[in-house]
């Protein structure tokens, strides 16, 4: 679907100037230049902080608000209908611009975008060139294909269970909501992407059990459970047996 600017401008944030709380019918493109912000996004008031340079494209109808960090922040804005994402996610959606390599050409088609739009050039220079722009949040997304790209993702999220607490925290890696990976892991995998977490940490779980000294509760947090209980548990679930009795029956067969 062909891309149809609304609105261009600049300004800043700072301690008297907010952000939102908004929610547009349309696409919004927030560039972070100087500064920092951080954001809450969506029903679930998902935090992020954003530090130049970087964007983040926020979908149709989700509700976002937050304020700058520090002194302040310069920003840009881009409403926008239209365009590549149309029909790959649902509402209370966003995308962050991950790729730091790209992030200071992405500014700097940002910065000519605004240039452009002050100046009064033809829509249609803009347009492509703002198609340009979301290229750079389209990538990391697409890459490799989406099964090829939640691989990777989930790769990444196992090397850090520690840090892996919600599926929240594996959707952060990407610049995704939690609803958007649950999305996309159902739509390719035909599963929960909760399930599939969970399964992580067990897996790396047994290995622990079976190949360390580590106690059951140095090796909860290492997998991403706040609880030594509540690891315990699920480990009982899945394996018929608690994390002691599986690391004994190891011992016996080694």
């Amino acid at each position: 679907m062909s891309i149809e600017i609304i609105k261009q401008e600049t300004g800043r944030f700072d301690r008297r100037f907010g952000i939102g709380p908004a929610v547009w019918p349309c696409f919004d493109l927030l560039w972070i230049h100087p500064g920092a912000v951080r954001l809450r996004i969506g029903h679930r008031h998902r935090a992020t902080d954003l530090k130049a340079p970087s964007g983040i494209l926020i979908f149709p109808n989700t509700a976002f608000e937050g304020r700058a960090l520090g002194d302040g922040a310069d920003a840009s804005v881009t409403h926008f209908h239209g365009g590549p994402f149309c029909a790959e996610m649902p509402p209370d959606e966003w995308l962050i611009c991950t790729q730091h390599e790209d992030a200071l050409a992405l500014q700097a088609m940002v910065n000519l975008s605004m240039i452009y739009a002050r100046r009064g050039e033809e829509p249609e220079v803009r347009h492509r060139l703002l198609e340009a722009i979301l290229d750079g949040f389209r990538a990391p997304v697409q890459g490799g294909g989406p099964a090829g790209r939640l691989d990777r993702l989930w790769a990444e999220a196992a090397g850090k269970l520690e840090n892996m607490r919600s599926l929240a925290d594996v959707a952060a890696l990407a610049g995704l909501s939690e609803s958007g990976l649950r999305a996309l892991h159902r739509a390719e995998y035909a599963g929960s992407a909760g399930r599939h977490l969970q399964a992580l940490r067990l897996d790396a779980a047994e290995r622990m059990l079976a190949t360390t000294g580590m106690s059951v509760r140095e090796i909860a947090k290492s997998v991403g459970y706040a609880h030594p209980e509540s690891f315990s548990a699920a480990f009982k679930r899945s394996r018929n047996r608690t994390p002691l009795a599986y690391r004994k029956l190891c011992q016996r067969l080694a």
